[in-house]
């Protein structure tokens, strides 16, 4: 257990520090560290939920066939995304394990990460606390297939914010849905607030409203959601529905806490948007994007009430979002607000106590930490 309490609290002393509570931080130092626990996760031997069924997922890709007729000719295969398959074939086809996967889909994830955070000047050590209180126990420990995707799409977001060139732009997004189908709903909000002109403000209160008077239809109808959902999903993925349906994880009291929390954030994203500094197009498009990952929380927490494996993916890209649309004003230089530094406060607290809720309430995948290693 110490080597988690280390990984928390170390980024927590330094932000503490007055030479380090800077907008940047201090970024060489941040930078390491964010490494530093992507390396210490990507060497990990069966600690964390997924360690044994992605390991079984290795061991039916056969290398001696073609790939591409392999996927489509196995349905067992299905189970996951063609562009993850591939990835496994490459890795089992040069001799190497699921050791190799885990660890390049770590470090691939926080490259990816740090790249953001640095075109957004984010502060690195509040990001890495916002970070870890989340996304790196469930993204690093639990859902590396969803990982990847988000990192491809994390790229996706800087170049499209470097004015890279629409073929770029596609690559990275078809890369995103080829490991994980779910970053779909961000393509499309990124794609709409673009292309289609849709005025950010407006577009997230409609959706804000229809999202309520669906969860409020769904639930005051007792209308199962997972049967709807079945209808519209492809059929190779109507079995993760029916996974997902027999997920009895209830969080009670700890999943309305959060959906409050969430709330709250919205509400303050949107005092954001007239707040002025440089680039702040693009930072208006970051709390968007923000902004809908909260809605979808929120829509997928109580329409799914019982299956913590789907709300928790929108939650996962919300505190990875969160520190580069608040961090240019919570770390701004040039005026102080109380208001500021309570969210400033509030969210490291609630994200050390999510830290901790999660490895805890699955403190026998995570403890001992086990490292290939030795």
């Amino acid at each position: 257990m110490l080597l988690y309490y280390l990984i928390i609290f170390t980024p927590l002393i330094l932000l503490l520090s007055p030479i380090f509570n800077s907008r940047l931080g201090t970024k060489s130092q941040g930078i390491i560290y964010f490494y530093l626990i992507a390396v210490i996760a990507g060497l990990r031997f069966e600690t964390g939920n997924d360690w044994r069924a992605y390991g079984d997922y290795l061991d039916m890709v056969t290398v001696n066939f073609n790939p591409f007729e392999q996927y489509l000719e196995r349905p067992e295969l299905w189970r996951f995304e063609p562009g993850f398959f591939l990835f496994n074939y490459i890795v089992k086809a040069y001799g190497f394990g699921i050791s190799l996967v885990m660890f390049l889909a770590s470090v691939f994830t926080v490259f990816s990460y740090v790249r953001l955070l640095n075109f957004f000047r984010t502060n690195i050590f509040f990001a890495s606390i916002v970070y870890l209180g989340y996304p790196y126990l469930i993204l690093h420990f639990n859902q590396i297939r969803q990982s990847i995707s988000i990192a491809f799409f994390l790229i996706l977001l800087h170049e499209y914010y470097n004015k890279k060139r629409s073929i770029f732009l596609f690559v990275f997004a078809l890369l995103a849905l080829s490991f994980h189908i779910d970053v779909i709903a961000f393509i499309f909000i990124l794609v709409a607030s673009e292309w289609l002109g849709i005025n950010a403000r407006l577009n997230m209160n409609i959706i804000l409203f229809f999202t309520l008077c669906f969860a409020a239809f769904i639930n005051f109808n007792a209308i199962d959601a997972f049967t709807t959902l079945k209808f519209i999903v492809p059929s190779e993925y109507s079995l993760k529905v029916d996974l997902y349906s027999n997920d009895d994880v209830q969080f009670g009291l700890t999943r309305h806490l959060i959906m409050i929390f969430l709330v709250v954030i919205y509400v303050y994203l949107t005092g954001l948007k007239s707040f002025a500094f440089n680039g702040s197009r693009k930072i208006s498009q970051i709390i968007s994007l923000t902004q809908f990952s909260i809605l979808l929380s929120i829509l997928s927490a109580y329409i799914f009430s019982n299956s913590y494996v789907i709300y928790s993916r929108s939650i996962t890209m919300t505190f990875i979002l969160l520190p580069v649309a608040l961090s240019n004003k919570l770390f701004n230089q040039n005026r102080f607000s109380v208001n500021d530094l309570i969210i400033k406060v509030c969210l490291v607290i609630i994200s050390i106590i999510f830290y901790f809720n999660i490895l805890y309430k699955y403190k026998d995948v995570f403890v001992p930490y086990k490292s290939i290693l030795g």
